[in-house]
């Protein structure tokens, strides 16, 4: 059968405490979102998708620029939930961007949350503290209540865009090998609730000789019909790569 995963890995931001810091008493906002990201002083309204797993680990994508906001720091309480992120953005859609494409950033973002429903929030700048984006999305309970398992995303993906290529091996046993251009990295995949459709990854890169740490967040989903084996890719250093690309398998 065939199926994608959509992979998201952000390096050395494990040692920042990660985003899984406390539980809401209202409820939890752990889900799959998907909805839309605007800039009014940009006059954009891009689409875009959350993933919040259980442990509170998240990331935000914009669909159309390829730009990434992780949030390295997450409270809930009541219906609403904040905290910092790390921002990535690219010159070329995100896809195989290099060290001369990437504009790493910093800010702080808050939401109000109905529980596996919606989110609606905003992303402001560090400098400012003043809202720059707005988001609403919408849980997509289809893509989010599926069991997790490790022989469910076993496979191999991969991209390539010129010279460029991004490959990631999954196996039964939650390892994996992962390889960009100039760059080799492996690990391993933890299950942070088997009853919900996300995953965690964590493990080295090596890029010419340079190791550095990195997480990661996975979500799998079954294709139906003609749709191909896609995989949505995502890994940084914290300073001055980042790479994301779609893969098929």
């Amino acid at each position: 059968m065939k199926n994608y995963l959509m992979v998201l890995s952000a390096l050395s931001l494990a040692a920042c405490g990660g985003s899984g810091d406390s539980a809401p008493a209202g409820g939890d906002p752990q889900g799959f979102y998907q909805g839309t990201l605007e800039n009014p002083a940009a006059g954009t309204n891009d689409l875009m998708w959350v993933l919040i797993d259980a442990n509170h680990q998240a990331v935000m994508v914009d669909q159309t620029s390829g730009d990434i906001y992780r949030f390295t720091s997450f409270s809930a309480s009541g219906d609403s939930f904040s905290g910092a992120y790390t921002s990535y953005s690219f010159s070329s859609s995100g896809l195989l961007s290099t060290t001369t494409t990437t504009t790493v950033g910093n800010g702080n973002y808050n939401s109000s949350f109905v529980p596996q429903s919606t989110i609606s929030g905003y992303l402001a700048s560090s400098s400012t503290s003043t809202p720059v984006y707005s988001f609403d999305g919408t849980y997509e309970q289809a893509q989010y209540v599926l069991a997790a398992s490790f022989s469910t995303i076993a496979g191999s993906y991969s991209f390539k865009n010129g010279s460029a290529s991004v490959s990631l091996d999954v196996t039964d046993t939650g390892s994996f090998t992962l390889s960009y251009t100039g760059c080799t990295g492996s690990g391993t995949i933890t299950i942070p609730d088997a009853a919900h459709n996300a995953y965690e990854l964590g493990g080295s890169l090596n890029c010419s000789g340079a190791i550095q740490n990195i997480t990661g967040l996975a979500s799998f989903t079954p294709a139906a019909g003609s749709t191909v084996a896609e995989l949505t890719l995502e890994y940084d250093n914290g300073t001055s790569l980042a790479v994301q690309a779609v893969a098929k398998q």
